[in-house]
């Protein structure tokens, strides 16, 4: 084989490995849309759901079901679509050649959203985590005014030997 059949051959197989990693980001921004497209969903429905739920607590004394159905069918969405996201990376794991970096993002794009939503209900229905209300007062001098002026009503104070 002559030197410039090499120089093709190898220009081949460096353009096969380019338009390789071209699919593979393309797959992986696929996957990446569609999740997004599933938390955006979640996210409108709990948005709408915990609006009525506000507008029926202010205007009625009846219970505000349909928000919260609406406000726990976007949590769903959320959860469905990490297991969606995280399934599909499963499949396209040969195309997608991620590392094990890679599928830590994946895990923790699929994952965190529906445990962020999960915390801030709790907050909402004022059973807030331990966790925060201690991060909260362990920083409360570097919070806006505003935030500091409601600390003395979180439960889970600091100890005052602290």
């Amino acid at each position: 084989m002559s030197v410039s059949c090499k120089q093709a051959a190898a220009s081949k197989d460096v353009l096969k490995l380019k338009d390789m990693q071209q699919a593979s980001w393309s797959k992986f921004y696929a996957l990446e849309a569609n999740q997004l497209n599933w938390l955006r969903n979640g996210l409108s429905l709990s948005a709408v759901g915990f609006a009525l739920v506000q507008f029926r607590e202010k205007n009625s004394n009846v219970p505000p079901v349909g928000g919260l159905l609406l406000a726990l069918g976007g949590f769903a969405t959320m959860v469905t679509g990490g297991v969606v996201h995280v399934a599909g990376a499963y499949q396209q794991r040969a195309a997608l050649r991620l590392s094990p970096l890679g599928w830590t993002h994946v895990i923790a794009h699929a994952t965190l959203p529906p445990m962020l939503w999960a915390v801030a209900m709790q907050c909402l229905v004022d059973k807030h985590p331990k966790f925060i209300c201690q991060l909260l007062h362990a920083n409360r001098h570097n919070l806006p005014n505003m935030l500091k002026d409601g600390l003395e009503h979180l439960p889970h104070k600091p100890d005052a030997t602290n």
